[in-house]
């Protein structure tokens, strides 16, 4: 996004390399344990892609906040 419309959206960055970390520990949740319980392995999955956003959400925050601060 940077390179074509001059955007910086590091937070972005930071939801998509914890979205696909998440990806792979959910994946081997989902064909490990969770067999019989698939809602489990769905709401874990869920619950990861929510961290992810948090994480972003929270970078988003403090880097506005230091950039008003300055």
């Amino acid at each position: 996004m940077k390179k074509y419309s001059m955007i910086d959206n590091r937070e972005q960055m930071i939801v998509g390399l914890i979205s696909l970390a998440a990806f792979f520990a959910s994946l081997g949740v989902d064909t490990s344990l969770f067999i019989t319980r698939q809602d489990m392995a769905i709401t874990t999955s869920r619950i990861l892609i929510s961290i992810a956003y948090g994480c972003g959400g929270a970078y988003a925050l403090a880097a506005s906040t230091t950039s008003n601060a300055i």
